[in-house]
């Protein structure tokens, strides 16, 4: 006999939970982007211009916008500038109430 016949090669044998776990890496990997959103986008959904919304985030804020002039909000931060603008709006809104009076 051939001495390569009777030579078994082994092959490695996975489970069927270790074959799952190596997809779920892939999938994780895929959710790990980021969504991030334009000062535009938010000054949309804010009914103003992207220049007003700019201007006014600069007045509140350190922070520039990034390399190449652009600035870039993750959603949590999106969130939190909305509700600081429209924090804004309600308290010059009493303040208007209170020069009526």
């Amino acid at each position: 006999m051939n001495k390569n016949t009777d030579e078994v090669e082994e092959f490695e044998v996975l489970e069927l939970d270790e074959l799952d776990a190596e997809d779920e890496v892939t999938e994780d990997e895929d959710e790990a982007e980021e969504v991030t959103f334009s000062p535009k986008e938010i000054a949309s959904e804010l009914g103003i211009t992207a220049k007003d919304f700019r201007r006014w985030l600069r007045s509140k804020t350190d922070r520039r916008a990034n390399k190449g002039g652009r600035w870039v909000f993750t959603a949590d931060e999106k969130a939190d500038w909305i509700d600081a603008y429209n924090s804004k709006d309600e308290a010059a809104q009493a303040t208007e109430e209170d020069a009526e009076v």
